[in-house]
Parts: structure tokens; sequence; C-alpha cells
């Protein structure tokens, strides 16, 4: 019997190349024992790269687009305004909106788009989640930098149990009785918390505790002056080190896919005009980020100091 495994991405206008890279590294690494349905959840992408998405199916991947533009609509104005100081765009939001829109599941992967697959997902999908709310990898990529002791003093959680939210196995049927969604959006009315990375800090938050902590393997991200891991399971290109924009640790993985997607001639374009100007300004909103993390370590109203008391 074939296993099932549902796979949601959040995607605009800018990532859809990516999403295309990432999803046939995908389908690279699918198994013909199991079916894969895969779920875009989407705002304001154009009808022609739509279209180029779909055609990549096969006879165990599906590819369903959803789109979320009335879901978020109510809400975008919110959402534009905590992600101003930041690269984020408004569509990490979404992944909020997942265990209650598809109600048929009760387990489901998330990924962010800027991610290679180098394994079967199917591998990590099978993970008995138990009685815990998400599956996740630590974020070790800023475990000894400055953004860890925000991770500490500002929203609550130790470095080495904050988890990236780019790779998400989540217990569907758990997040619903737990009102996840429901839950976040309170949270983001009621406390209006500023956050360096304004997804990932509500999800640890909300999620705080009951967290199953995944093998590392399944989101390896480059680490400037790290040497890279053998076999990576997946490897997630977080923050500014994009194969795309950068010479990186383990862009060769990325380029193997590129390299025969339709968006090749618009990826290697993008590499080749990121230039010295698009450069320093990723040092500078990295500045930026440090220096709001420093500020929110000072800060009286924080997850830490304010949320768990009420909320957990």
């Amino acid at each position: 019997m074939r296993r099932f495994v549902p796979i949601f991405f959040t995607v605009d206008q800018f990532y859809i190349p990516y999403l295309s890279v990432c999803i046939a590294s995908l389908i690279d690494h699918s198994s013909s024992k199991n079916k894969y349905r895969i779920h875009i959840l989407y705002t304001d992408i154009k009808r022609k790269d739509l279209e180029n998405i779909k055609t990549q199916e096969t006879e165990n991947v599906e590819i369903d687009l959803f789109n979320m533009k009335e879901k978020i609509d109510p809400y975008r104005k919110k959402f534009a305004n905590k992600v101003k100081l930041t690269h984020f765009p408004i569509t990490i939001y979404l992944r909020m909106f997942i265990p209650s829109l598809f109600p048929e599941y009760e387990k489901a992967i998330y990924l962010d788009s800027d991610i290679i697959l180098n394994d079967d997902i199917a591998k990590m999908y099978k993970t008995n989640l138990k009685d815990n709310l998400l599956g996740g990898c630590v974020d070790t990529s800023v475990i000894d930098t400055p953004f860890a002791i925000y991770y500490e003093k500002y929203v609550g959680i130790s470095r080495y149990n904050y988890i990236n939210s780019g790779v998400l196995l989540m217990n569907m049927k758990k997040l619903r009785e737990n009102k996840f969604d429901q839950r976040f959006i309170n949270a983001l009315l009621k406390y209006d918390f500023e956050a360096v990375e304004p997804d990932q800090a509500y999800i640890n938050a909300l999620c705080k505790d009951k967290i199953h902590y995944l093998d590392n393997r399944w989101d390896t991200m480059p680490v400037l002056g790290k040497k890279e891991i053998k076999n990576p399971k997946l490897i997630h290109y977080n923050l500014f080190y994009k194969p795309w924009k950068y010479d990186i640790s383990y862009d060769k993985y990325f380029w193997k896919y590129a390299h025969k997607s339709i968006y090749k001639d618009y990826i290697v374009k993008a590499k080749n005009n990121y230039n010295a100007k698009d450069k320093l300004k990723d040092k500078e909103t990295l500045k930026k980020m440090l220096d709001q993390a420093a500020r929110l370590c000072e800060n009286e109203i924080s997850f830490k100091n304010n949320f768990y008391k009420e909320n957990l």
C-alpha cells in the first residue's frame, strides 16, 4: 500500500523559480511506492507561472494550487507592518493557517521554497510525533551568534531548543485541537510582539515544550566558516545565503536542478546580476536585524515576560 505524503509550500511571485527547482529535487528523490500531494498556498502569482508549476506533476506527485488572497487580506496590513524591518515576505504567515484549512490531514509537511531535497521526504513524514504539535530542527545556523541571545532573553527559549520554521512536520490533528491559527492571530492582535523573524518566534512560542526534534540533516544550512556535512537530507538556503546570489556551501545541490529548470535562464541571470550594491544591502539588512535583536533583549514586553504566563 502506498504511503500518502501531503507537503505544503507558501509562495509569492518572487520565489516561483526557486520553488520550481525545489519541486524538481523532491520529485527526483520521491519513491514510486508513495503518493505525494504538493499544496502550494500562494498570493499574487502570474497565471503562466502557475501553469509552469503544474507541468511538473508526475504519476505519483500531484500539485494543487490554493489562492490565499481572501484568507490573508483581512490581516495583510498587519502582516506587512510586522515584516517591514526585515527581508521576509508576508507569505511567511500563510503556514499558520494550514491545519485549519486542510482538516482532511492528520499530519503534513511544510517546507520553505529555498530548499533542495537530497533524500525522500517521505522518510521524514513517517516520524511519530506522538502528542507533540510539531517536528522541527534546531536552528544551528545561529547558535553561536547574537541571535541566540535574543531567542533566550526575548522569546524565552533555549538556543538549543529553538527550531527553524522553514522545515516543519505538522501534527495537524493536534494543531487543530490546540486552535493554533486562532492562538496565533490572538497573540498577534493582543500582544503585537515585535520579532526579528516574525513567524518563527511565534511558532516557537506557541508550540513551546510540544516539539519533537528531528535529525538536523533534514534542515542543513550553509554557515560561513563551517565545513559541509556529509549526506545532508535537505539543504535549506536560509536568510541571505542563496545560491542564486552567492557562491556558498551546498550550492552544487541547487545548481544540479536549476540547470535543468524551465527557469534556468532567469536564475542564471539573477546570479550574474547580483552585484556589490545588492550584497551591501544584504549586509545592511543583517546589521539592522542584529541591532533589532539586541534592542529587543532589553525590552520588558516580550514573549518571555508576558506570553507564557497567560498562554501555557
